[in-house]
């Protein structure tokens, strides 16, 4: 399975909360941010949207945390496709604590893909899973 680099950040201090560690909030917001980022990479960026009239939704999703996220740690996202349906993803997150290498986080989420004007599911494109399995080789 390829896994693509789909976010690194900063953690500033204004993300911290309370307890001194990367507030909930913002692990959703990165993992958000790398789901656009990875879906962009294999096909699904803003033209395909607008030419399809399509869109994802989320459907459901699972974060683990695995280890206190602090400032001033840079922190990676890499992505993988997990499982490809007739109109549904499955996408794989692994946040790392960049320095270290050690896992910070995880998030499997299932999203659907909709018409936007209909605002039913629609089919994925035939070539999604090449898309996908090229992914990090361009």
């Amino acid at each position: 399975m390829n896994t693509y680099l789909s976010y690194q950040t900063l953690v500033y201090p204004w993300v911290i909360d309370q307890n001194g560690h990367l507030n909930v909030q913002h692990y959703v917001g990165f993992f958000d941010c790398a789901s656009w980022n990875f879906l962009a990479a294999a096909g699904f960026g803003p033209e395909h949207f607008r030419q399809s009239h399509t869109g994802f939704v989320a459907k459901e999703q699972n974060i683990s945390y695995h280890k206190e996220v602090l400032a001033g740690q840079i922190i990676q996202i890499h992505s993988s496709c997990s499982h490809i349906g007739t109109s549904s993803l499955g996408l794989k997150h692994e946040m790392t604590i960049s320095c270290t290498s050690e896992p910070a986080a995880s998030m499997n989420l299932a999203i659907v893909q909709i018409d936007t004007e209909t605002r039913f599911k629609a089919p994925l494109p035939e070539q999604s899973s090449i898309w996908f399995a090229n992914i990090g080789k361009l």
